[in-house]
């Protein structure tokens, strides 16, 4: 589902408009292979073959669903920071029995500073986008998920509870507001252990950011914090890695309006305005370069989906009803763009 079976009901939808006598406008493809990634020869592709994406209306599919019965129309989109924070202490390993309690373990260390750049929710501490109003919070309710469905969509255990959201829609902290991510470290793995003492420790951080938020700026925000508070007198070393803006979109307009018109009699129920709370560099690119073009964001994927995991699936039922949607917004934008795409 993330992402060759969001191309595929894309080229499905093509082919039944070519079994019918052919499709309604004029339809361009491209597949660009490299956003797992982060697309790093897109925007030079871009500026080499600028022909090759002249278009009324682009549609854009590697995004979400709220249920495999309701179609998400994505809107905006969080950022992300990679960074990389490494300690040091010694020349190499030492024996933990011989040294231990002269020596500082960047190991523990790493362990505590990693833990004081959040709260006790798990919220990056000193870091925090504007909320929503009380309009957007009412009208986004209904699609935040309760424990019971972090239980049955994300696999939170019975015993756990998930992140108390506050006053907030739960999906207001998954799409608008920043989030931190322990991704990598050097730490030894359970069958790597040895009673020593580590020379030094790192770990890789992902940030997401909230719509509107800058990397550098958090960058250097979080670096200032990180070595105000480096426990143990350790050397530090922070460098960022990557850096991508957040995005957030109005989805206004006849397009959007042909959209609409599309999902509705394809699943039945209106298309419903929603966030992401991953990262998608291609589509903040796509914006930055084509800021007058209606960009149509949709996909196959649905909470159950699990991208990235080991069990990633797609759902049989949204995917036709995906497609459907995809042949009648054919019709729909030649309807409104008289023919001509």
């Amino acid at each position: 589902a993330d992402d060759l079976g969001g191309w595929l009901s894309q080229l499905t939808a093509f082919r039944a408009w070519e079994a019918s006598g052919g499709v309604p406008l004029n339809v361009r493809f491209l597949l660009e292979g490299e956003e797992e990634i982060g697309s790093p020869n897109l925007k030079r592709y871009m500026e080499e073959f600028p022909d090759a994406f002249q278009a009324d209306v682009m549609v854009l599919t590697d995004c979400d669903n709220p249920s495999t019965d309701v179609a998400g129309l994505t809107v905006s989109l969080r950022g992300l920071l990679d960074m990389e924070v490494e300690l040091s202490a010694l020349k190499g390993k030492v024996h933990s029995g011989l040294w231990g309690g002269a020596l500082p373990d960047p190991a523990i260390g790493l362990c505590k500073l990693v833990g004081s750049l959040v709260d006790d929710q798990g919220r990056i501490v000193g870091l925090e986008a504007p909320g929503q109003s009380a309009a957007w919070r009412e009208q986004v309710s209904a699609l935040s998920p309760d424990d019971d469905d972090l239980r049955r969509d994300a696999g939170l255990l019975d015993d756990v509870a998930g992140l108390d959201p506050g006053d907030r829609p739960r999906v207001e902290w998954m799409w608008r507001q920043p989030h931190l991510t322990v991704i990598a470290t050097s730490l030894p793995q359970p069958g790597k252990a040895a009673n020593v003492i580590l020379p030094k420790a790192s770990a890789r951080l992902s940030v997401r950011l909230a719509p509107g938020m800058e990397a550098a700026e958090v960058f250097a925000q979080l670096k200032e914090r990180i070595e105000a508070n480096v426990p143990f007198g350790l050397r530090c070393e922070v460098r960022q890695l990557q850096g991508v803006k957040g995005w957030a979109y109005a989805a206004e307009g006849p397009a959007f309006d042909a959209a609409g018109r599309a999902y509705r009699q394809a699943f039945g129920a209106d298309l419903v305005k929603i966030g992401v709370g991953g990262s998608i560099p291609f589509i903040t690119l796509f914006a930055d370069q084509f800021p007058d073009t209606p960009l149509i964001l949709n996909g196959v994927m649905d909470p159950q989906t699990g991208a990235h995991g080991p069990n990633e699936s797609m759902h049989v039922g949204l995917f036709a009803k995906v497609v459907a949607a995809n042949v009648l917004l054919l019709d729909e934008l030649a309807a409104t763009l008289g023919g001509a795409a």
